[in-house]
């Protein structure tokens, strides 16, 4: 690991350690789920500062906004995304471990700030997850294998051909940015080395 690599991971968890601090959360470090499946990817919350920056540059009303975590896991950007005043937040998190911590850190942080914001965590499979009516924001920091994103792909368009909604797509760290390119129901409107945005689209491209 070069210099500037140690100085940056090192400052990364300062400001990681900051945040779980300020709120008396535990969101930091990475963490491996007990028997979890061979292709499981372990838990590392999103920065803070990347998070805000992303959110800061996408244009949309977050009260008529549905936020939806894929692979919550401690339910750091759950927390963050609550300052922004979406309608919902919700979490999916395929680990009980995990789920609960993520509970127990939304609990504290509601006690923190005086007042009940509308999170909830779900623990189930994220392909099983139904997408909620209405306008919805759905955010992942590459939580899955491929074969696991592809089953979740198909379970958003399906979602769209039931009832067509305006999805926006928010991929952090795109190791599978590909399959997302090649899904005919979305339209990619910001393409990057660290991340993604798409969008949902009325009819497939010719």
């Amino acid at each position: 690991m070069g210099i500037k690599n140690f100085l940056f991971q090192r400052w990364r968890s300062h400001v990681d350690w900051k945040f779980d601090r300020q709120f008396a959360v535990d969101t930091s470090g990475t963490f491996e789920v007990s028997n979890a499946p061979a292709d499981a990817i372990p838990y590392a919350g999103t920065p803070p500062y990347r998070f805000y920056s992303i959110m800061s540059k996408l244009s949309f009303e977050p009260r008529e906004l549905t936020f939806v975590d894929f692979g919550c896991g401690k339910g750091r950007v759950l927390l963050m995304a609550s300052q922004f005043g979406f309608k919902r937040v919700i979490g999916i998190e395929h680990s009980p471990e995990l789920s609960d911590i993520a509970k127990s850190n939304v609990a504290i942080y509601q006690r923190a700030r005086g007042r009940p914001s509308d999170i909830r965590v779900n623990c189930e499979n994220a392909a099983d997850f139904r997408i909620p009516p209405g306008k919805t924001l759905l955010y992942f920091y590459n939580p899955f294998m491929g074969n696991v994103m592809g089953a979740v792909l198909a379970n958003i368009q399906q979602a769209l051909k039931e009832t067509f909604r305006e999805i926006t797509i928010v991929y952090y760290n795109p190791v599978y940015g590909h399959l997302f390119d090649a899904a005919d129901f979305l339209d990619c409107v910001k393409k990057g080395r660290q991340y993604s945005v798409y969008r949902s689209i009325t009819k497939p491209r010719d």
